[in-house]
């Protein structure tokens, strides 16, 4: 695993007494952006939180694909409670 010098999004929450609407947006759109790779990977994540969450370089990374599952074809309704 790579070295990210920024720790996790838990230590930058705790140790922040204010984040700026700007880093909150900045961390949103990487966020999906990531996201959205995985999913249309067919990649399903199953443990995303804040300790989770790498940020190097004011870069944040998802990581800990420890739970994830690769599936074939991702059907909403399928993944949905009953």
């Amino acid at each position: 695993m790579e070295y990210c010098n920024g720790g996790t999004l838990t230590r930058l929450l705790n140790q922040s007494s204010m984040i700026t609407n700007n880093e909150i947006l900045d961390f949103l759109v990487q966020f999906s952006r990531g996201y959205k790779v995985l999913y249309h990977s067919g990649i399903i994540h199953r443990d995303i939180k804040p300790e989770n969450i790498l940020i190097h370089n004011r870069q944040y990374k998802i990581a800990d694909f420890g739970l994830a599952k690769i599936v074939d074809s991702l059907n909403i309704q399928s993944i949905s409670a009953k």
